[in-house]
């Protein structure tokens, strides 16, 4: 149970905090500690959620705040400052931030109790009005076993159906909402995941049956300077005089807020992601409607991942290797980054040729079908240098019959690259050259001209649909997964001999004016669809290159 609060002034303040074995780093200089996955929040950032989330709430009244992994102390001193007649109940996991807590000057006296959240979420009974903080993000392949436990059992609990957790902040989040009064606020910091990835669909339809109105709010530059890791402040109401949703920008380095030109947007239930708020309900009625009329990728092609051999530094060679090893008779050509790509619409072999001259990994050792006796001593000795760092105890070598042996090896007329960042790369690939799971192998149905499905798929709709149904990571990197690659919506063209020789030469921008007038979209509908594309991009890539 929770240790009875200390009045301070007109705050009672009670703390939970459970022990950690890990190193602290200097709560002074608010350095991120990865390993705790505490990342802490920005003053202005806490100052500005504190103060629009208590404005909700009539002055007069006395709230109840639950701050369930408090860290160092950041939103409980911004609560302080403006003087709100609340009561606290602040959790934290790690005894040296209680320990900081303690010493600092917001509270003379802070009793505490060693309470992992995840076990204070079942001892618990209370509800609370606000719940507000900076959740810890945690892999689940990081949590012990019973914090495992105990997150699949908050998760379990709350009807979502039958699901394992794959973070420790979805967790959090519910027990948030639990935790709720009937007119209850959530405010929490989370990553943009919750916005885009498939696995976090019923969180965002758990949310939008839980909560009457719901903002989003967008920072304009990155918050945590020293990660990829993009966030974003997430608002719930449990009864507000709004409803739907609202998107607002929060510019970090002068504290101003604006809100989106798509305010009070109705996000429905069939909406699987939320990365569509951002634009105006103009935006979306033209996306509605072009919509109609197209086709998902999946009707024209299969995909399967590109090679993925375990251990690229052993397996991939630059050229000065294979030529020490006399490997030449064991090695193909192979791309394993999308960055080395400059070529447009086609993958030629002189790419390849550029980085094998530069000395750039980009020879697959291939040893497939070939016995022991027939390997020469060189590479004999180079398999026997991976067994010394035993290469061969790894996930992927020890689950194959010879563990050198990659298998999969295969090549496609076409591949697309899954991460992106300004241009989404899906490029023909004439001369067979081989790549890693960095990219899908694009194969066509046999209704399916492969050239005309390449330049069909560079048209102002489906890229801005790429945008929609992918998610975006730290660094602004776009990633679509096989099923959203595969669910993109595409007006697949046929074009003749002419064409596909005057697109072969043609930058991505041409091919793009090209078939969108193929394709009969109208005036309106291009600006319409240039204007979303441009927000869309501009979200995840400008903002962290800032002119």
């Amino acid at each position: 149970m929770l240790d009875d609060g200390i009045n301070c002034g007109m705050y009672t303040l009670k703390g939970a905090v459970y022990k950690t074995n890990s190193n602290h780093t200097s709560l002074n200089n608010m350095i991120n500690d990865r390993v705790l996955g505490a990342f802490y929040t920005p003053v202005i950032i806490a100052d500005y959620l504190v103060e629009k989330t208590l404005s909700h709430f009539h002055k007069d009244r006395r709230i109840s705040i639950l701050e369930p992994s408090c860290g160092s102390g950041v939103f409980l001193k911004s609560i302080i400052k403006l003087n709100a007649k609340c009561d606290i109940t602040a959790v934290e996991i790690n005894e040296q931030e209680v320990d900081f807590l303690k010493s600092s000057s917001i509270i003379d006296s802070f009793k505490i109790v060693h309470k992992d959240y995840l076990e204070f979420h079942f001892e618990c009974n209370l509800l609370f009005d606000l719940v507000i903080g900076n959740p810890p993000y945690i892999s689940y392949t990081k949590l012990n076993r019973e914090q495992v436990k105990l997150g699949n059992l908050i998760i379990n609990e709350s009807n979502l159906g039958k699901r394992s957790i794959t973070n420790i902040w979805e967790p959090f989040l519910i027990s948030g909402v639990t935790k709720l009064s009937a007119d209850g606020v959530l405010c929490y910091i989370l990553p943009v995941e919750l916005l885009q990835v498939r696995y976090a669909e019923r969180l965002r339809s758990y949310l939008m049956d839980n909560f009457q109105y719901i903002e989003l709010i967008h920072f304009n530059e990155p918050i945590y300077k020293d990660i990829l890791q993009d966030v974003i402040g997430i608002l719930c109401y449990k009864k507000h005089n709004l409803s739907g949703f609202r998107e607002s920008l929060f510019e970090v380095d002068t504290g101003n807020s604006t809100y989106c030109e798509n305010n009070g947007y109705k996000m429905s239930a069939g909406n699987n992601k939320w990365t569509s708020s951002i634009l105006t309900k103009e935006e979306l009625s033209c996306i509605e409607t072009l919509g109609k009329r197209s086709k998902p990728i999946g009707d024209y092609v299969t995909t399967k991942p590109g090679i993925v051999t375990g251990n690229n530094n052993f397996f991939i060679l630059p050229e000065s290797e294979v030529i020490s090893l006399a490997a030449y008779d064991y090695v193909k050509p192979i791309i394993n980054r999308s960055s080395y790509v400059k070529d447009f619409p086609s993958v030629v072999r002189r790419t390849h040729e550029e980085l094998r001259i530069r000395n750039r990994p980009c020879l697959l050792l291939d040893l497939n079908g070939i016995n022991s006796d027939q390997i020469n001593m060189s590479v004999k000795k180079y398999i026997a240098l991976g067994e010394s760092r035993e290469y061969q105890m790894s996930y992927k070598a020890r689950h194959r019959c010879v563990w050198y042996a990659v298998p999969n090896i295969a090549t496609a007329p076409a591949v697309f690259f899954k991460r992106s960042h300004r241009n989404i790369k899906l490029l023909l690939n004439p001369d067979g050259l081989y790549y890693t799971d960095t990219a899908y192998l694009v194969y066509p149905k046999p209704k399916t001209c492969i050239y005309d499905f390449v330049y069909s798929f560079y048209n102002s709709y489906t890229l801005v649909m790429a945008e929609l149904l992918g998610r975006f990571y730290g660094g602004g990197v776009l990633e679509l997964v096989p099923s959203e690659f595969q669910s993109l919506p595409i007006y697949y063209l046929s074009f003749n001999d002419y064409e596909r020789d005057l697109l072969s030469s043609s930058t991505q921008n041409q091919v793009i004016k090209y078939v969108d007038n193929k394709a009969k979209f109208s005036q309106r509908e291009l600006s319409i669809l240039e204007a979303a594309r441009m927000k869309l991009i501009a979200r995840r890539v400008d903002r962290r290159n800032p002119s």
